[in-house]
């Protein structure tokens, strides 16, 4: 699934946490998700060694990112009777 920029993919969308892979340099970006309603927290690098730009670079997108399917993640899961976000665990995508 793409975030609303086009630019990064989702990779995880879990109750802790959301990882975005920015699609041009191939970094990914590993969120924390904490609080009610769910707020994206700390970030986490994951460099692309091959790619010459740096990852930081994109931080603030790839929280914009973050946040965009947190956000709208539930939308695009099934079923929609699971009204109560899970404490732990995957939420389908």
């Amino acid at each position: 699934m793409d975030d609303a920029s086009g630019k990064f993919v989702l990779v995880v969308l879990r109750a802790d946490q959301v990882r975005v892979h920015h699609k041009k340099t191939k970094h990914e970006y590993r969120f924390l998700v904490s609080g009610d309603p769910p707020e994206v927290g700390m970030c986490t690098l994951h460099p692309n060694p091959a790619a010459p730009l740096n990852p930081a670079d994109y931080r603030d997108d790839a929280k914009t990112a973050a946040e965009w399917f947190v956000a709208n993640g539930r939308r695009f899961s099934a079923p929609a009777a699971v009204t109560a976000r899970p404490s732990s665990g995957w939420m389908n995508v």
